[in-house]
């Protein structure tokens, strides 16, 4: 019964979360829009000549900061998705290969944001095979679901501070905004993790 609660409230908080990041770039692109009426009735002086606002601005230039930490965000999110995604395939029960497909969904939904706000920044983003991912393959049907669910937490707890340490940082706010939401949802995925861990668990 506890595990079924967990369930619909993390279904409950991933659409919270959801709807919040959906207007994460939502004041950037208001201002954008209100910069490009302005752009249609002003000019600006540059080395002495008047240069007309219409031109395609330029993309703003990131600094190593954020570089680093878009990638470092990009790269741990990278990791708990791919392990996701081989829980989706060779999970034992079917609560686990739901719970996998559900942090699948979400760590898509942020490697989409990750990279439109890299893109935007003219950052390229890069991922690299996991090695947890050849043990997984190879685990024993019996013995899936448990290192599954293991490994899962194992990143999860690792990916949270190191969240927390990147929030104190200098960014974007769309980036800042992004690493609020992204707690939020591992602290979820953690949580349903640990509660399938348990002895009892319908695993």
């Amino acid at each position: 019964m506890r595990l079924g609660v967990l369930l619909i409230l993390a279904v409950c908080g991933v659409a919270v979360w959801a709807q919040n990041a959906a207007t994460w770039r939502r004041p950037e692109r208001q201002r954008a829009s209100v910069a490009g009426e302005r752009r249609s009735t002003t000019a600006r002086p540059t080395g002495g000549r008047l240069q007309q606002e219409g031109a395609v601005p330029q993309p703003p230039v990131p600094t190593p900061t954020v570089s680093s930490r878009l990638l470092r965000m990009n790269a741990s999110n990278e990791a708990l998705l791919q392990v996701a995604q081989i829980g989706e395939k060779r999970g034992a029960t079917t609560v686990v290969r739901r719970y996998a497909r559900r942090v699948t969904l979400d760590h898509r939904k942020v490697k989409a944001m990750l990279q439109e706000e890299a893109e935007r920044l003219g950052i390229n983003l890069r991922s690299a095979p996991q090695p947890e991912l050849r043990q997984l393959e190879s685990a024993a049907p019996t013995e899936f679901d448990h290192l599954f669910l293991q490994t899962m937490a194992a990143k999860d707890q690792a990916f949270i501070p190191e969240l927390n340490q990147s929030a104190r940082q200098p960014a974007t706010r769309s980036l800042q905004l992004l690493t609020h939401n992204l707690v939020a949802l591992v602290r979820i995925h953690l949580t349903l993790a640990q509660e399938l861990l348990k002895p009892g668990a319908p695993v």
